[in-house]
């Protein structure tokens, strides 16, 4: 419920995302993610042959309505680095202990700070943040890894910083929403959230004399778990088009092609037995199918999840909007997040079903661009002690005076969520995962049954259209019903108390990707489609990757590990889907890596896992593999002739 509770800071900036996307290929069947490997014809062809197509365009036919178009092979940003930098962000308004609304720097100094996201250093100069999914093709895995977090600067601020107090949580995409923009076409229709838990023993603040609200913060995280930042990213728009790339390429150029947009958020308290990296409070998530008219095309979606809280010391509910309503304009290379109206769905009604049955109004939300900005999407109502009464056991729910049907929104009453949303195992390992059940925001009143659904996916490719090749679909394929599982789970269900806790052990049986889905009671959405990835979005899950041991690279003895043999086993991979690289350790040069080999050890040290030096970054080298890589640079390192 952090970010819901005053005091709250609000910002907005941007993210630019460039990822690596021979890694993330969605557009044939080139990766093999289970086996850390590509599939045929690709893995045959010679390195220089596989970069070449890779740079290359080709006509496809893409799902989502996307008809027929001449895309690279490679996607659109071949030569990615895999970092997430937020620029340009500031303070842009403030929430006092009362509620105000504070929007000059002469009521706050912090208003006009800047807040940003930095990873390791390396030497005197930090890394960007890097982004990794967990399942390299999928589309909701991905993950942040940063090493500092701050706002303002050693005289009026805060940091929270890796280097204090241990690694910083990842933050993780959640309420993933493919129809963010309903005129746009990606990456502008596509958007997430995210919460990025700061812990207190990782915090220092700075000039609090100066500014009362990050005072009463500073007072309130030293008190409650620390702090934790929810933003929202949307809107996001490629430098470059797949022309233009394919241009650049065949020019000898190597060009990054940068996609970035809107980064908006707010910042607040994390509260003691609160999740980190999951907006807490109570969830209300889609109820109605709802179409819009796009001039004459008619456009189905639905409403992103929202959460609310009641503030029983302010007599107020706040609503959490940051990505619930949809835009449905389009505003070109200026790039002014002010100007992106919203759907028009009349006026949005705040509603409780209490426990009579009987619907009654708490109040109109203002989803308006303008509101939305102002307070990264939140907004209160005022409360009678009644209504805060039949809140408390009653149902939330949303209305709309101009949507086709309602309500548009129901709470989900019980809600199953863990901070251990990415999981990574080797085969044979196991490891114990959290999940938290919350009854209306809060902990269970009564025992709870939960019960964890194993999914595990793959991949199938289309069948052509009027002879135009299709793109692979992910096919998340309940286990044990209709695939083998790769995951041992202990239990599979479960009765929780009070507490809401459920331990989950996991077991490596083969290699795999997947999710764990977390059924909370008889309260939960129906099954989701095996194909759409639109039906995750109001589900339950954390996603786990299991990699494959290769042991089998122990019983190589040292002499006969040349580079040759390490290019061939371990490296050639990497060379073919980061040529970024090349700038920094050209992966198939034997010289280049041979005088890398003291770096190579420091920055392949499973010791450095969250940091945002670790290679590979994508954190999918086996151990089997890692340790061939290891015996290959101490023999560099001993003198020896590799």
């Amino acid at each position: 419920m952090s970010a819901l509770f005053v005091p709250r800071i609000h910002f907005l900036g941007l993210m630019g995302a460039n990822t690596p996307t021979a890694n993330n290929n969605n557009y044939d069947l080139v990766l093999d993610p289970e086996n850390v490997d590509l599939f045929e014809p690709y893995k045959s062809m010679s390195d220089d042959a596989f970069r070449q197509l890779m740079r290359s365009l080709i006509l496809k036919s893409l799902p989502y309505n996307l008809g027929t178009q001449e895309v690279l092979n490679a996607n659109w940003d071949y030569e990615g680095d895999d970092s997430m930098v937020m620029s340009k962000a500031t303070v842009t308004t403030l929430d006092d202990l009362s509620g105000k609304r504070l929007r000059s720097a002469d009521e706050d100094p912090l208003i006009g700070l800047k807040v940003d996201m930095l990873g390791d250093p390396w030497g005197d100069t930090p890394s960007p943040p890097v982004i990794v999914d967990n399942d390299p093709t999928g589309d909701l895995t991905s993950q942040i890894f940063k090493a500092k977090v701050l706002l303002g600067d050693e005289q009026l601020g805060f940091v929270a910083d890796a280097q204090k107090a241990g690694p910083l949580p990842r933050c993780y995409s959640r309420w993933i929403d493919l129809q963010r923009n309903l005129v746009e076409t990606p990456d502008a229709c596509f958007a997430a959230i995210w919460q990025q838990a700061l812990p207190k023993a990782a915090l220092d603040f700075y000039g609090t004399e100066r500014s009362p609200i990050l005072k009463h913060l500073a007072e309130q995280a030293e008190r409650e778990a620390g702090l934790v930042m929810r933003f929202c990213t949307y809107y996001f728009e490629r430098k470059y088009t797949d022309q233009q790339m394919a241009d650049f390429f065949k020019n000898g150029q190597r060009v990054q092609n940068l996609s970035q947009g809107f980064c908006l958020g707010t910042i607040g308290v994390w509260r003691s037995g609160d999740l980190g990296s999951v907006p807490m409070g109570r969830q209300l998530h889609s109820s109605a199918s709802l179409k819009f008219d796009n001039q004459g095309t008619e456009v189905d979606y639905v409403l992103a999840p929202a959460v609310s809280a009641v503030d029983e010391q302010r007599s107020v509910i706040a609503v959490d909007l940051i990505t619930t309503f949809p835009e449905v304009t389009k505003i070109g290379p200026d790039q002014d997040p002010k100007s992106i109206q919203k759907v028009d769905l009349g006026t949005a009604t705040l509603e409780v079903v209490t426990a009579e049955g009987k619907v009654e109004p708490l109040g109109a939300l203002d989803y308006s661009t303008a509101t939305y900005i102002d307070g990264a999407g939140i907004v209160e109502l005022p409360l009678s002690a009644d209504q805060i009464t039949k809140i408390k056991s009653g149902r939330l729910q949303l209305s709309c005076s101009k949507a086709q049907q309602n309500p548009v929104m129901q709470e989900q009453l019980l809600v199953s969520e863990t901070d251990d949303r990415s999981v990574y195992l080797t085969v044979g390992e196991s490891t114990t995962i959290q999940v938290k059940v919350f009854e209306r925001g809060s902990s269970p009143t009564t025992p709870v049954n939960v019960g964890v659904q194993q999914y595990r996916v793959r991949q199938t490719l289309e069948p052509p259209q009027d002879g135009v090749p299709g793109v692979p679909l992910k096919n998340n394929l309940l286990a044990p019903q209709h695939i083998e599982p790769y995951l041992k789970l202990e239990p599979e269900a479960a009765t929780v108390g009070e507490d809401g806790i459920l331990n989950v052990k996991l077991a490596a049986l083969c290699a795999g990707l997947g999710k764990l889905r977390f059924v909370p009671g008889s309260d939960n959405p129906p099954d989701p489609d095996p194909v759409m990835l639109a039906t995750w979005l109001n589900l339950y899950f954390c996603n786990v990757r299991v990699l494959p041991s290769d042991d089998h690279y122990d019983e190589v003895p040292d002499d006969q590990i040349t580079f040759e043999y390490l290019y061939d086993e371990v490296l050639r991979y990497y060379w073919r889907l980061f040529p970024v690289m090349d700038r920094y350790m050209p992966l198939n040069n034997k010289q280049a890596m041979t005088q890398r080999a003291q770096n190579i050890l420091l920055l392949i040290d499973k010791n450095q896992w969250f940091s945002t030096l670790f290679m590979p970054i994508t954190r999918e080298m086996s151990d089997g593999k890692r340790r061939l890589l290891q015996r290959w640079c101490n023999r560099v390192l001993r003198g020896e002739d590799t």
